[in-house]
């Protein structure tokens, strides 16, 4: 069960980084105004109409001052009515950029600095009835650099400060884009009560292939702290078939089973097939409703192998379902400098557009991030491969 906390959030600059203003009339004050959650402080400001258009002219040059500043969001909220009081309750980052220190009702809650990870903290019996109260600062992700460089020094080009910290190398700047090393939510937040049977990971591959047959492998992790008997029900559908499979399990494990498809129907790349996919969903079942978990996704089956030595000579193929690739495609980088603002359409939008180009494969670069599941679930139903970088810093 969750409950979301994207409402009622305000921003303000914190009072040191307000006192080292050379140029107090930038910002007026400490003064809270309204932030938007998910969002970053540069989209909050220009809301405000604090800061004019980031992309206009120079703009990027007088703007450097929120770069070198700290931030402060907070919100008021009331303990959820649907939420069981007996039960943990966790508070769940989906994203948070960067360095950020977590308080609830004035307690201190946990530290990050990492914005590709997700984040949960258990705050059972920390949390009012009514009103509680949540704030997180956000430290300057170039000061906090700095203070690590001292440690020593990495050979980088553009700010230095940068690769001493897990953030989007591009929101530094870049040859193609400016500096806005932005901060703030970025992806969602709730508080969450699990179900006491949970799956936390879902990983689905392709053994095999033959003409009438696909053997495939399924890996479920089970969270189930308190070693119920449960009951793992494994579906997948399609092809006007459905396959079913149950194990019996008493403990938090992986659990990992196969099952054949008959006649499979296959996914393959943009202009070499059609893109099928099967339903897969797993559930666990334990008792009452409360108890329950269930996970749900599209899978494709396919095979990729990539060939390295051909005849004896150095090779670099794709081979998908046994064929060799021709690969077409593009470097994928953030479709924004403020990540929150790129949505599921605009997602679309741009990878129809590599569809339509005749491109087969997508690669995420580096310097971004990982981008949200809508991103790679369009990229399965548009034909495009992946190239995933590991996001450097």
């Amino acid at each position: 069960m969750k409950y979301y906390l994207h409402n009622n959030w305000k921003c303000k600059i914190d009072k040191d980084s307000y006192s080292a203003l050379t140029n107090k009339k930038i910002i007026k004050s400490t003064q809270l105004i309204d932030a938007n959650v998910p969002g970053t402080i540069h989209t909050d400001l220009l809301k405000a109409k604090i800061i004019p258009d980031p992309f206009y002219a120079d703009n990027e040059l007088k703007l450097k001052w929120i770069n070198e500043s700290d931030w402060i969001y907070q919100t008021i909220f009331d303990f959820p009515e649907d939420f069981n009081k007996d039960e943990h309750v966790y508070l769940h980052f989906d994203g948070l950029d960067t360095i950020a220190e977590i308080n609830l009702n004035n307690k201190p809650i946990a530290k990050t600095d990492n914005m590709f990870i997700q984040y949960e903290f258990d705050i059972t019996g920390m949390f009012n009835k009514k009103k509680n109260k949540l704030e997180i600062k956000f430290i300057s992700a170039l000061k906090y650099g700095r203070l690590l460089k001292k440690n020593g020094h990495l050979p980088a080009s553009l700010n230095h400060e940068r690769v001493y910290i897990r953030k989007a190398q591009y929101s530094f700047g870049w040859d193609w884009g400016p500096s806005f090393a932005t901060c703030g939510i970025y992806r969602s937040v709730y508080l969450l009560q699990k179900p006491k049977i949970n799956i936390t990971n879902l990983n689905f591959d392709t053994i095999s292939i033959t003409d009438n047959k696909a053997v495939v492998k399924i890996k479920v992790e089970i969270q189930n702290p308190e070693k119920l008997a449960c009951l793992i029900k494994i579906k997948m559908a399609g092809n006007s078939k459905q396959y079913e499979k149950s194990i019996n399990n008493s403990d938090s494990c992986w659990i990992t089973t196969e099952m054949e498809i008959d006649d499979p129907k296959l996914w393959n790349p943009h202009n070499y097939g059609e893109q099928y996919l099967y339903e897969l969903s797993v559930q666990a079942i334990a008792g009452g409703e409360n108890q329950t978990g269930i996970v749900k996704r599209k899978v494709g089956i396919r095979t990729l192998n990539l060939i390295l030595e051909s005849q004896g000579k150095p090779s670099f193929r794709f081979v998908v379902n046994g064929r060799p690739i021709f690969i077409k495609g593009a470097n994928w980088i953030p479709a924004d400098s403020f990540l929150p603002r790129v949505s599921d359409e605009k997602y679309l939008q741009l990878l129809k557009s590599a569809k339509n180009a005749n491109m087969n494969m997508i690669r995420v670069w580096g310097g971004g991030v990982y981008e949200n599941d809508r991103f790679y679930e369009i990229c399965d139903e548009l034909g495009l491969l992946v190239w995933q970088d590991f996001m450097f810093a």
